[in-house]
């Protein structure tokens, strides 16, 4: 028997909120998800209304479902308003396949590992300027900067520029989190984005440069050239998904670290535990909410969703699910076939994850193999935040020098 949007509206989680702004749900919004696991979906009033899957294989089932749950609705709750679709976060096949196939290449495995060595130099400087102080601002001294720079390196984008495209990313992204409700402060980041790399676009069809703009140019879809509003709307995806999402995994993981000193000393003794160790902080804290647009109506989760209905997708049910993961509150760094889905499933699985990867692993080896020891600053609280990307603000760190 399924349950209708009146009837699950009855239920206390009726009043569940995402962008909750209380200490303890922002701290840890990952074990919060704990309470929710009733099975099946439940429906919310706020934010327009709204769907959350509690069940792990409905998770996995709707993202590999892109027939009956639509990415084109536009991705938010609230979705987005626009004009124009983001490409291809917002594309629905067969249309997301071509688009995604003329990118597959640059962010491969192989394209990525030619990164490699730059990541790491950009890396080490970072840390090297902050070290002989014994304390920083790890978020915005390191894990803003750090992938930012690699972004805007391939883009081809003034490394000048950097502190101002962190700002607007920022703005856009969080711009709920940070007390605005309204859909200007969204809009307002979006437009000053979007016409920055209108320019660069257009930029480099007078004058190509070796970098992505310029070959994203020289891309054909269907037989044709990619247009300048596809290769602005291309841009503008790998310039809010590059610049925050590994800002936010590097703040989750090194305040987990922070707050946990065996697993620190544990990592910092065995090197060669980084890669679980980079997994295991990606499979518990998956920081990206995604949404989905019902496309017909359908008995699913549990539920009878109506089409039009808008579907919240948190990767957390999935890895966290007892029924996938032994003990998954736990953190292993040793945990054999993490097979989280932090990265998504299907079809829309996320391009830039290999990428996402390299700068986690280069982010934790370098910093460890300078700063083996670090702890909070008790004066200088961290300031985590939650909302569909979930990560911290401001979190400060001190070490002990020589």
């Amino acid at each position: 028997m399924t349950s209708t949007q009146s009837e699950s509206r009855s239920d206390p989680r009726a009043g569940y909120n995402f962008r909750d702004t209380s200490p303890d749900y922002v701290l840890d919004p990952f074990v919060a998800t704990n309470d929710l696991r009733i099975g099946q979906a439940f429906w919310t009033d706020s934010w327009g209304g709204f769907w959350t899957l509690t069940n792990g294989k409905d998770v996995r089932d709707c993202l590999q479902d892109a027939e009956l749950f639509s990415s084109s609705g536009g991705f938010g709750i609230p979705a987005r308003e626009k004009d124009t679709r983001i490409i291809p976060l917002e594309l629905d096949p067969p249309e997301h396949g071509k688009y995604r196939q003329a990118l597959g290449a640059f962010f491969g495995p192989k394209a990525v590992a030619l990164l490699e060595g730059p990541l790491r130099q950009a890396a080490g400087g970072l840390i090297d300027e902050f070290l002989p102080d014994g304390r920083c601002e790890f978020i915005s001294q390191f894990a803003a900067k750090f992938p930012t720079s690699a972004m805007v390196a391939t883009l081809g984008l003034p490394v000048d520029d950097t502190a101002k495209f962190v700002q607007w990313n920022h703005d856009f992204l969080h711009h709920h989190s940070i007390g605005d409700q309204s859909e200007g402060g969204e809009l307002s980041a979006a437009q000053r984005i979007e016409n920055y790399l209108t320019e660069a676009v257009e930029t480099r069809r007078e004058a190509p440069r070796d970098d992505l703009i310029t070959r994203l140019l020289k891309a054909e879809i269907d037989g044709r050239s990619i247009t300048t509003e596809e290769a602005v709307s291309i841009a503008f995806q790998l310039f809010i998904a590059g610049l925050d999402t590994v800002t936010a995994v590097l703040g989750r993981s090194f305040l987990y670290l922070a707050q946990n000193q065996s697993d620190l000393a544990q990592l910092v003794a065995d090197p060669a535990l980084t890669t679980g160790a980079v997994e295991e902080m990606l499979r518990l804290f998956p920081i990206a909410i995604v949404t989905r647009t019902a496309t017909r109506d359908v008995e699913f989760a549990g539920v009878s969703i109506r089409k039009g209905d808008r579907v919240l997708i948190d990767m957390d049910f999935w890895n966290r699910d007892t029924a996938e993961f032994a003990d998954p509150n736990h953190c292993d760094f040793a945990r054999t076939h993490n097979r989280h889905i932090t990265f998504g499933a299907g079809r829309h699985r996320c391009l830039g994850s290999h990428l996402a990867r390299l700068e986690v692993t280069i982010a934790m080896e370098e910093f460890h193999k300078r700063i083996p020891r670090y702890r909070l600053d008790e004066q200088a609280p961290p300031v985590p935040y939650a909302d569909l990307v979930r990560g911290v603000n401001e979190l400060t760190l001190l070490w002990d020098t020589k």
